[in-house]
């Protein structure tokens, strides 16, 4: 049976309970949702990648990687995204799901400290992943120009909206990354545990009452005082798909040939993307299937 369960462990930390008993896995995501921030938006950026590298705890990633072999081949990962006027820095652990663990282990237990850990004590400090981490991120801007449709998009939402928030892209600009610095990522770090919403999500079929635990124990002793984007609450609203429709938020804003051009433009190219991958099948497969029995 399947049920969804949310409370609030902290001021403006939410934890929330998806059973589902379809998996043998599980899955922790802390969700650290900020107001989108030119200033702020390229440290930001930078500090969700930190954050699973290392910790206090867990040195450096030699020592991380054993941790998380350890507990059943668990995997940390980290991503970034944009909703609306808010930017999403996503922290995610799946593991075994506790019911077939060895010995009595709370997987969940493990998993949740080991989220805290690289929240609450990373090595923000450290010069050498600072260094790849701005790398990284140089190179996925970089690589957006030689993904044309990327791009243009892009490039429409970049001049449509100049002088507004949503103009903004998720990981601020090439200077600002180039010019961050261990002090100052240290500063956006602090900034988030302290202003930052925290939405957090414990999806598996075992109780989620150990993984809440850690997690209201870890913010009890941080003073916080919450900042959100007014866009915020409607962030599914903004929020799109380019494979599907055409952002919402754009149409509001474009005129409404333009609106309806542009639509049947990436309709147009999923077509196209459906034509070819059809007729690769039937230049591959189908000659296969009509061949004459050997």
């Amino acid at each position: 049976m399947n049920f969804i369960n949310r409370n609030e462990i902290a001021n403006g930390v939410y934890f929330t309970n998806i059973k589902d008993s379809r998996f043998k896995t599980m899955k922790i995501s802390v969700n650290i949702v900020v107001p989108l921030s030119a200033e702020t938006a390229s440290e930001n950026a930078l500090v969700g990648g930190l954050l699973v590298r290392s910790c206090k705890k867990y040195p450096d990633f030699t020592v991380l990687s054993k941790k998380l072999s350890s507990l059943y081949g668990a995997d940390l990962t980290s991503s970034l995204s944009k909703h609306g006027e808010s930017q999403v820095i996503k922290i995610s652990v799946s593991g075994l799901d506790d019911r077939y663990s060895l010995d009595d282990v709370s997987i969940a237990k493990e998993l949740s400290e080991l989220l805290c850990s690289v929240i609450f004590e990373p090595n923000v400090k450290n010069n050498a992943f600072i260094e790849q981490e701005r790398r990284q991120l140089l190179d996925v801007i970089d690589s957006e120009f030689n993904e044309k449709r990327i791009y243009a998009m892009g490039q429409l939402i970049k001049h449509m909206c100049k002088d507004e928030v949503f103009g903004i892209k998720r990981y601020g600009t090439a200077e600002k990354i180039k010019a961050a610095t261990a002090e100052s990522l240290c500063k956006a770090w602090q900034n988030l545990l302290k202003t930052a919403k925290f939405e957090i999500l414990y999806i598996g079929d075992s109780p989620a009452d150990k993984a809440k635990e850690v997690f209201a124990k870890a913010f009890a002793n941080i003073e916080r005082n919450v900042v959100t984007s007014k866009w915020s609450s409607h962030s599914q609203n903004l929020s799109w798909d380019s494979e599907h429709r055409f952002p919402q938020v754009m149409k509001r804003r474009l005129p409404k040939d333009l609106c309806v051009l542009f639509s049947a433009v990436l309709q147009a190219q999923n077509s196209l993307t459906m034509f070819v991958k059809s007729r690769a099948f039937a230049i591959t497969a189908v000659p296969a299937l009509c061949a004459p029995p050997v």
